[in-house]
This record gives C-alpha cells, sequence and structure tokens, in this order.
C-alpha cells in the first residue's frame, strides 16, 4: 500500500539529486511512496514501474542501478529475496505509528537513520498518519549522515570543497568525507589534498568522491600515474553503449 510522504524543498537543489537523470529523481520519490515506514522497498522493477511509471516506457531497473551509485539506496537481501534500504529515510519521515519490514540489521537501521526516539515499530501494519517532519521545516537536509558531529563536519568539508579543484557532486563528496574521517584524521586529508599533484586538464581529475574513496590522499607523489586519455563517447549512439559507458557520455555531454 503506497503512503503519504513529506518532501522538502531543498530536495530539488542537493547535489546528488541534481546529478540524477529526471526519471530516476522521480523514482526516489515514488519509492518513498512504496517503502515501508523503516524505509526498506521491495526491489522488483516491474511492480516498481507497474506504480510509479504506468503510462511511460522507462527502465526502472538502469534507474535503480543509477540511485543506487548516487548513494539514495542500498541493496541487501533476505531469504533470496531483495530489497533496499533508503539513506536516512527516518530523518525526515516521522510517522506517528510507523509499521516495519522487520528486515533491518543493526547496521541498517542505522542506514536508515532509525533512532530510539520513542516511536514504536509494528510490524507489517499500513494506515500511517504523518507529524510535521524535518523536511517541513527550514534547514532540512536530503543527504546528510550522523558519522560527523555536524557543526564541526560542515566546517571541515567546507575546507576540502575550497581545496578540491574539482567541484562535481558535492552531496556525495560530502558523505565520501565522512565515511573517510572515520579512518582517518579531517585535517590530515585536507593538509594531504592541498599538497596533491593533479592533472592541470580538470577532465583528468577524479571526482571528489571517488579521490576520497580511492583514500587518493595516501598516494606516493612520485607513483601518480598520468592521466589517460578518456575515449570520446559523445558520438556514438546509446545503443551501443555498456552502461557504464553510457553515464560516461552522459557527463561529457554535461561537461561541454
Amino acid at each position: 500500500m503506497s503512503r503519504i510522504r513529506s518532501i522538502h524543498p531543498g530536495l530539488f537543489t542537493d547535489e546528488a539529486f541534481m546529478q540524477a537523470t529526471p526519471n530516476a529523481r522521480l523514482l526516489l520519490i515514488g519509492i518513498w511512496t512504496e517503502a515501508w515506514d523503516d524505509g526498506v522497498f521491495e526491489k522488483k522493477p516491474l511492480t516498481l514501474k507497474a506504480k510509479i511509471f504506468p503510462a511511460d516506457n522507462v527502465d526502472v531497473s538502469e534507474l535503480l542501478t543509477e540511485l543506487e551509485a548516487l548513494g539514495f539506496f542500498q541493496t541487501f537481501t533476505v531469504s533470496g529475496k531483495s530489497y533496499g534500504a533508503v539513506r536516512n529515510f527516518r530523518k525526515f519521515q516521522r510517522p506517528k505509528k510507523p509499521n516495519s519490514s522487520g528486515l533491518l540489521t543493526d547496521e541498517l537501521r542505522n542506514y536508515v537513520a532509525i533512532t530510539d526516539d520513542g516511536s514504536e515499530l509494528v510490524g507489517n501494519q499500513f494506515g500511517t498518519s504523518g507529524e510535521k517532519s524535518p523536511q517541513m521545516e527550514d534547514g532540512g537536509c536530503i543527504g546528510r549522515r550522523n558519522s560527523l558531529p555536524y557543526t564541526d563536519g560542515d566546517e571541515l568539508f567546507s575546507k576540502f570543497w575550497n581545496a578540491y579543484p574539482r567541484k562535481i557532486g558535492r552531496g556525495a563528496a560530502e558523505r565520501a568525507f565522512q565515511e573517510a574521517s572515520n579512518t582517518e584524521a579531517s585535517s590530515v586529508i585536507i593538509e594531504k589534498l592541498k599538497t596533491y599533484k593533479f592533472s592541470e586538464d580538470t577532465k583528468f581529475i577524479p571526482s571528489p568522491m571517488n579521490w576520497l574513496k580511492d583514500r587518493r590522499w595516501e598516494d606516493d607523489p612520485q607513483a601518480i600515474d598520468p592521466p589517460k586519455q578518456e575515449k570520446d563517447l559523445r558520438n556514438i549512439p546509446d545503443a551501443q553503449l555498456s552502461n557504464n559507458d553510457y553515464w560516461r557520455k552522459r557527463m561529457q555531454l554535461r561537461n561541454l
């Protein structure tokens, strides 16, 4: 059964959301309405298409791959069935009598931002009633996680972002920065970044998210490979491209 959900106006200017294609953005909002109140949804592309895109010719499997790559949800399997857990779902959806899929591990409970706030999850029930959520208040944010105290986290990430030479995918970069900061002091990452040797051609500079996920601040400066010439995909028909090359083509066209 579909449910009424809240959408904060800040969603539309969220960095990761803006990177998504229009149909992927609509699918994300549709997933919120199809998910249980613990942020879990059944990852069934045909069913999701029938419910969210009943009159449109779209490939929901590809859209799910796109959304997961942007960090909006995480796939997990229970008894051979595929499910998705929506990141920070309960941080922005606050039902008074939440139902539950009953499928979340402790790690996934943290991922969807379920806290012991007095709201008891009721197994496999519907009829959700809502209350004012953080999305309905000024200052709501779609992409934030809880790994850093955010008074400090905002300031540290801003220093990283200002120093990084390629400004792309801020939301994904912020999440990667928080994850990296769990194993390395943020100040170390920022200082290493300031002395890192990047290519003079920005198209050969990795996205800040990938730079962080690959722990590139640990690179030996003498061992950094020269940039590789990226294949020009702009004039190749979409039907001839792999899924990864399709998205590379979209980025090349966007950077024109």
